[in-house]
């Protein structure tokens, strides 16, 4: 069997749904808030930037990670970011904000590339598992890396 020339997965959809329903519902209360002159209500009007957002990376090619034979390429809110395999050491799995997500560290061939998110000890984090488990999603992209820098 002929190895793929590249691999899309894409987050979650139930993720944004529920990014939505709960922003609404934290808006709403804000907004309701704000109606019985409590002030505490603006505060919690900031969760209103979550609807958009929750939309916008429901729509068709907002959020996907696409593995080529040349690197990876991570999109978030239609931003594209490529990295090329020889520019990482390879990936692990690693405990961030409650999750379990793949980590990776950058080689020094890596050049003018704004992570998505930095862990700490120079390791960057996927912001999501693309429907994957992190252990699985680590271990695809090993393998993808392996057979690209033979």
């Amino acid at each position: 069997m002929k190895n793929p020339v590249e691999l899309i997965l894409y987050p979650s959809k139930l993720k944004n749904i529920f990014l939505i329903i709960i922003s609404s519902i934290i808006t709403l209360g804000g907004i309701w808030m704000i109606k019985d002159h409590e002030p505490m209500g603006f505060l919690v009007l900031f969760f209103v930037l979550g609807v958009p957002v929750g939309i916008m990376n429901s729509l068709p090619g907002a959020a996907y990670l696409k593995l080529t034979s040349e690197g990876f390429i991570i999109c978030t809110s239609f931003t594209i970011q490529f990295t090329k395999w020889q520019e990482v050491s390879g990936f692990n799995v690693k405990w961030t904000n409650l999750k379990q997500a793949v980590v990776y560290k950058f080689t020094s061939k890596h050049s003018n590339y704004l992570p998505d998110k930095i862990i700490g000890n120079d390791e960057t984090a996927l912001l999501d598992n693309y429907g994957l488990s992190a252990k699985k999603l680590a271990v695809l992209m090993n393998e993808w890396r392996k057979k690209s820098i033979k």
